[in-house]
This record gives structure tokens, C-alpha cells and sequence, in this order.
């Protein structure tokens, strides 16, 4: 929990007081924020230095403003900041929604208690972003957004109820790692230029997909899944990954699918246990894929699948090993 705050912010003067008090960014640090706050409203009748107003506004763009007027919480809409923006070390009681907010100077979320839903729609962030150590107690939504994450992302975070990533564009990567999500985290479609990092996790559910039902896939980089506790199910679906995916020591306590997704290289499972049944489908691994050293509990299931490199099978399981249908060009093929 964040300690009590130095400063409680109470209406719209307050505001005003912090965004104009540094010439070269605006940050709310060590504040309690638990009345309305609508950034548009205040920047339309009083000008800012460093923050512009976008004009035209789509139906969930004027939706937020009425929301504001209703529901006590942190709401910017429509506006551009030319100067670093930042949220430090503060608790936020009400929903935050930022949607259509470009910042050409970075945006920084560290150290936050958010106590209702948080909303990030269609932001563009020019500079570099960073929400490490956050604590949601509600859900978190990233939504049709540019997020260029410095070092160390949404690393050492904590969310309670489900994270949804959709359709974002990461160019430097996805740092997640040590965090903690208790429900789900969902990432769908967009495009991660360079590492996805989920390692050293604990998860509930976890969902990495494209099109459910269709041909466009989500591309990553590279995937690390290492150390990762996963409680509920996994899904790997209609995935490119051009890179190598490593889950070294990772413990899969339901069942883990992976389908119609294209492996550019090695795609290692080494020394992980798996509770449930581990299903493949309809893939393409150009590397290896290897589950050497590991515990599977039940049914290794792999159909309808091509392979470029080869497959080890040093692994122990209790219960049944199935390949089928697999094609393969080179290397081993599918039992090794």
C-alpha cells in the first residue's frame, strides 16, 4: 500500500498549482487524488505552458468527459503535453482514463496505488514510458496505444484483477517480469519489437494471441517465460515469434496450448514442469523445441505441425506421450 501523501489534491486550482510550479515537466509526486480531476475541462479555460488542446472528439472521447463530471477520478482527454509527464508515488481513488493523449516528452507512472479501473486508449508516447511498481487493484487496460518502455517497463508490479493489452505497439520490448497478476493478463494483437519479458512471474491466466479467428498475428521479438509460476491456463495463438522463446524452470499448473503460431528460432522448455496436458497445433518451429530435463505430468500432444530443427525428448511424464500427424524437413522430427 502507498504511505499517506504529502499533498491531497481538492479541485481544479490544485492542479493548475502543480503543472505550472516546473518549467521543464510536470509531475505529480506524493499526491492523494480522490476528486474529479478532467485535464481538458481545466486546460480549455485556463492555459498551460506545455500542454495543447487536440480538437474533435469521437463518442468514447466525449463519454470520458461526462464520466468525469459524474465520477470523481483522473480523466485527460484530448490533449498533447510538449514537456515529460508523470505520475510518482501517488494514490489515485478513482478511475484514471487517459485516451488520445500524445506525449512528446515521455510519460512516467512509478510507484502508484490506482484503486479503480485505470484506461490508457490511442496514447502516443514520443519519448520513453514506465509504470514499474504498480499497484492495481482493478483492472488495467492499455488499448491501441504507442508505448516505447524504457528499462524496467511494469517490472516489480502487482495487479489484481485482469490486464489487457490490446492491439499496442511496444518498440523497445515488454518488460513484465516480477510482477505478480492474481487473474489474467491478456495480450492481443500489435507487435512487441523487442523482448517480451514475463519471467520470474506469478499469473493466473495468460493469453498471447492475434486473430482468434483469422490470419493476422501478433508479432514478438523474442519471449523469456523463465521462472514463471502460471496458475491458470495458457495460450499461445496465432503467433509469430522471430526470435527464441526460453521457459527454463517454468511451472505450468493447468494447460498450456500452443497453435497456429510460427517459431523463428529455438523454443526452449528446459527443466519445467507441466501439471496439465501441453497441446501443439498447427505450428511452424524453424528451431529447436525442447522440453529437456522436464516433468510432464500428462498428455504432450503435438498435431499438424512442421519442424526445421529437432526436437528432444529427455524429459519425464507420467501419463501418456502423443505425436501425430507431425511433418518435419529436418533435424530429428517430432520424438527425437
Amino acid at each position: 500500500m502507498v504511505a499517506r501523501k504529502k499533498f491531497i489534491i481538492k479541485n481544479a486550482e490544485d492542479v493548475l498549482n502543480i503543472l505550472r510550479q516546473n518549467k521543464n515537466v510536470f509531475v505529480f509526486s506524493e499526491c492523494e487524488i480522490n476528486v474529479g480531476i478532467n485535464l481538458y475541462d481545466i486546460i480549455k479555460d485556463n492555459e498551460v505552458e506545455g500542454i495543447e488542446i487536440i480538437s474533435g472528439m469521437n463518442e468514447i472521447q466525449q463519454t470520458d468527459l461526462i464520466s468525469a463530471r459524474i465520477t470523481p477520478g483522473l480523466y485527460i482527454t484530448n490533449v498533447k503535453f510538449t514537456k515529460s509527464f508523470g505520475v510518482v508515488n501517488s494514490l489515485l481513488s478513482g478511475p484514471v482514463l487517459i485516451n488520445n493523449v500524445i506525449f512528446e516528452k515521455g510519460l512516467q507512472f512509478h510507484h502508484n496505488e490506482f484503486r479503480e479501473r485505470v484506461n490508457f486508449t490511442e496514447i502516443d508516447v514520443k519519448g520513453e514510458a514506465s509504470f514499474t511498481s504498480t499497484l492495481a487493484r482493478s483492472t488495467f487496460s492499455v488499448t491501441k496505444s504507442m508505448l516505447p518502455l524504457m528499462k524496467p517497463g511494469f517490472k516489480y508490479s502487482l495487479f489484481e484483477q485482469d490486464v489487457f493489452l490490446h492491439d499496442c505497439t511496444f518498440p523497445k520490448g515488454l518488460d513484465l517480469s516480477s510482477c505478480h497478476f492474481n487473474q489474467k493478463l491478456e495480450i492481443n494483437h500489435g507487435q512487441i519489437a523487442g523482448l517480451l519479458n514475463v519471467s520470474n512471474c506469478k499469473l493466473g491466466s495468460f493469453i498471447l494471441t492475434g486473430d482468434f479467428n483469422g490470419e493476422q498475428k501478433i508479432t514478438v521479438k523474442e519471449i523469456d517465460m523463465g521462472y514463471t509460476i502460471f496458475r491458470q491456463q495458457v495460450q499461445l495463438h496465432n503467433l509469430k515469434l522471430e526470435g527464441s522463446l526460453l521457459g527454463a524452470r517454468a511451472v505450468f499448473e493447468k494447460e498450456l496450448y500452443i497453435d497456429h503460431s510460427v517459431f523463428g528460432g529455438k523454443v526452449l522448455f528446459s527443466a519445467m514442469t507441466a501439471m496439465g496436458i501441453i497441446m501443439v497445433e498447427q505450428c511452424h518451429f524453424k528451431g529447436d523445441l525442447s522440453f529437456s530435463h522436464s516433468l510432464l505430468n500428462k498428455v504432450l500432444s503435438i498435431t499438424k505441425t512442421i519442424y526445421h530443427g529437432g526436437s528432444y525428448s529427455r524429459y519425464r511424464y507420467t501419463e501418456l506421450l502423443r505425436y501425430r500427424t507431425c511433418g518435419h524437413r529436418t533435424g530429428v522430427g517430432c520424438g527425437g
